[in-house]
C-alpha cells in the first residue's frame, strides 16, 4: 500500500472532502479505503442530512481510525446539523465576506432562501479547507462521493507520488474526468461494478483544452468575440464522424419522449451537453443546423402566428361559399407546421451527464490563507487572483473517475430530490452553464412515467438503446479501466502469510514431531 507504518513522516500530507447524501454502506466504504490505499491522509465526509444512514457506517471507519492509532490515515465524519451551520457561519470566509462582494453574498442568499445543493457543498468545502490548512495539509481536493482520483499504475497509484512530483512554485493541479457508463440498470457499489468510461474530449485527438483565464472569460462573457480559426479544424472531423450516426440513430426515441427543451444561449455554448464544448462551431454546424435554425426561427415564427392567423380568419369569412371539403389556410398552415416539427432533428444529449472541465487539487501554503472554492471545480487565492495551475492531459496522468446516475434507481432518487433538481448553479460565480443532459434528466424524472424515463436512462445515460457503445469503443472513446475494482478486491483479502527465509526453515519428523538438526 502507499500507507507506511508508523511512524514514517510523510513528506506531502494529501486531504480531500466530499459531500454525502443517500450513499450506501458499500460506496462510503469503498470510497474511503480507496483514497486511502492510494495515498491520501485525511478524508472528510459532510452528510447535508442529519439523519442520513450512512453516518453510522462513516463512524464506525473513524472509530477503526481510532483504534488502530495510525497516523498516516484518517477520517473526519461532519453531520450538517443546526449546530454545525451556526459554527460555518462564524467561521466560513463565506458568510465573513457576505457584505463585501456579490460572490459571497449570492451563495448565502441561495443557502438561505433554497437551500442550494452547490452552495452548501462551497460552505462545506471552505470548512474543509481551513481545517486542512490548519493540521499543515499540502495537497487538497474536492471531490463528490461519487468521484474518486485515480493514478494510473505507470505511477504505482500514488498520488502522493504524482503530486510530490510537481514543480514547488505550483498552486494547482487540473485534473481531466472521464465519466462513468453503467451496463446494468442497478448495482450496489458502483465502484466496484463499473468499468467501462467514456474518455474526456481533452484527451482526445484535436481537443486542446483552454487556459484557465480563457475558460473564466467564457464563462462571463460568453463566446461571441473568440476567434473562429480553430473551429475548422480538419483534425477534428473524426468526432463528427462519430457523433453523426448516433445522432440519426437516437431521433425516433426522442421524437417520442419529446422533451421540448429550450436551446440554450449563446453564452451557453461551452454547455457539456453541446457538442459546441467539444467541436467547434465549424463541426457541431452539420450536426445541429436544423435543430438550431428550427430554434431560432421559432421566435420569429411565433410573431408571424397572430398575423398569419387572422389572415387566414380573414379568407375564411370572405370565402364562405366554398365546398364543404375543402381546405382553409389556417388548416394547410397548422399540417404544415405539424409535419416540420415531427421531422425537425432532437438534441440528442450525446455529452456527458455533468460537467467536463476537470477539478482541480490545491496546493496550500502554510504562510499564507487557504485558496477560496470558485465553484465546484475550481480555486482562487484568498484574494481572488487567479492560481498558477498545471493542466494534467498526458496519457500516464491521474484522473477523476467519475460515477455519476450509476444505477436507475439512484438516478430518479436524485432528481427526484428538489435542493438536488433545482440547483444548477446558474447564479453563481465559477460554475460553467447546466449540462443539458442534467436539464433533460430533470424533465424526463418530474414529468414523464415511469417506462419513458427508462427509455431516457438507456438510450441517453447507458448509451445501449442503439448499440452506441459498440460503435463508440471502435473508436477508443470508451475504455475499460478495472484499476479501482482491482485495488479494493486486492486489499478485500487478508494479508499473505510471510514467506520464510532459507534460515528461519524448521524441519521436523512426520511421525514424531522431533526437529532435525543443522
Amino acid at each position: 500500500a502507499n500507507q507506511r507504518d508508523w511512524p514514517f513522516i510523510y513528506k506531502h500530507k494529501l486531504a480531500l472532502a466530499a459531500m454525502v447524501r443517500g450513499a450506501t454502506d458499500y460506496v462510503i466504504d469503498s470510497f474511503v479505503r480507496f483514497h486511502w490505499i492510494t495515498g491520501w491522509n485525511r478524508v472528510y465526509l459532510f452528510f447535508n442530512d442529519p439523519n442520513d444512514q450512512g453516518i453510522q457506517h462513516a463512524r464506525k471507519l473513524e472509530e477503526f481510525c481510532l483504534a488502530k492509532k495510525d497516523e498516516g490515515i484518517t477520517i473526519s465524519v461532519e453531520v450538517m446539523d443546526p449546530e454545525w451551520w451556526e459554527s460555518a457561519k462564524k467561521k466560513s470566509r463565506f458568510f465573513q465576506r457576505r457584505d463585501k462582494n456579490d460572490t459571497f453574498g449570492n451563495i448565502c442568499r441561495a443557502l438561505e432562501a433554497k437551500n442550494d445543493w452547490i452552495c452548501q457543498q462551497l460552505v462545506a468545502c471552505d470548512m474543509a479547507l481551513l481545517d486542512a490548512h490548519d493540521r499543515g495539509v499540502d495537497w487538497f481536493a474536492h471531490l463528490e462521493v461519487d468521484e474518486l482520483v485515480y493514478v494510473p499504475k505507470l505511477l504505482d497509484n500514488s498520488a502522493r507520488r504524482f503530486l510530490g512530483s510537481r514543480d514547488r512554485g505550483l498552486e494547482s493541479v487540473r485534473l481531466w474526468n472521464f465519466e462513468a457508463v453503467p451496463e446494468a440498470l442497478q448495482c450496489n457499489d458502483w465502484f466496484r461494478e463499473h468499468t467501462l468510461f467514456q474518455v474526456n474530449p481533452y484527451h482526445c485527438h484535436g481537443f486542446k483544452p483552454p487556459r484557465e483565464y480563457d475558460q473564466l472569460l467564457r464563462r462571463k462573457e460568453g463566446r461571441e468575440l473568440e476567434r473562429g480559426a480553430d473551429d475548422a479544424a480538419a483534425d477534428k472531423k473524426w468526432w463528427l464522424d462519430l457523433l453523426s450516426p448516433m445522432q440519426e440513430r437516437r431521433q425516433a426515441t426522442l421524437r417520442r419522449l419529446d422533451l421540448g427543451l429550450k436551446p440554450p444561449k449563446d453564452k451557453d455554448a461551452s454547455s457539456p451537453g453541446l457538442l459546441a464544448l467539444k467541436t467547434g462551431g465549424a463541426i457541431a454546424k452539420k450536426m445541429t443546423t436544423t435543430t438550431m435554425a428550427t430554434a431560432n426561427k421559432k421566435a420569429k415564427e411565433d410573431e408571424e402566428d397572430e398575423e398569419e392567423n387572422s389572415e387566414a380568419r380573414r379568407a375564411e369569412n370572405e370565402d364562405e361559399d366554398n365546398d364543404e371539403g375543402s381546405e382553409s389556410p389556417l388548416s394547410r398552415s397548422a399540417k404544415t407546421k405539424a409535419t416540420a416539427a415531427a421531422t425537425a432533428t432532437k438534441e440528442a444529449f450525446l455529452s456527458f451527464s455533468g460537467y467536463t472541465c476537470g477539478k482541480c487539487i490545491v496546493h496550500l501554503e502554510p504562510s499564507m490563507m487557504p485558496p477560496l472554492p470558485f465553484g465546484l471545480y475550481g480555486f482562487l487565492s484568498d484574494s481572488g487572483e487567479m492560481l498558477k495551475t498545471e493542466q494534467a492531459r498526458n496519457g500516464g496522468d491521474p484522473v477523476v473517475l467519475r460515477y455519476p446516475h450509476a444505477s436507475f434507481s439512484s438516478w430518479r432518487d436524485s432528481y427526484e430530490n428538489p435542493d438536488f433538481a433545482n440547483s444548477d448553479g446558474s447564479d453563481i460565480a465559477g460554475m460553467p452553464p447546466p449540462a443539458r443532459t442534467h436539464l433533460a434528466s430533470r424533465e424526463v424524472v418530474l414529468k414523464r412515467q415511469r417506462n419513458m424515463q427508462e427509455l431516457f436512462y438507456k438510450t441517453c445515460i447507458m448509451q445501449s438503446e442503439h448499440n452506441e457503445l459498440a460503435w463508440m469503443a471502435e473508436h477508443g472513446v470508451v475504455i475499460r479501466i478495472e484499476g479501482v475494482k482491482e485495488i479494493l478486491e486486492l486489499y478485500d483479502k487478508p494479508p499473505a502469510e510471510a514467506e520464510p527465509l532459507p534460515g528461519q526453515v524448521e524441519l521436523r519428523d512426520m511421525n514424531s514431531g522431533l526437529k532435525f538438526g543443522r
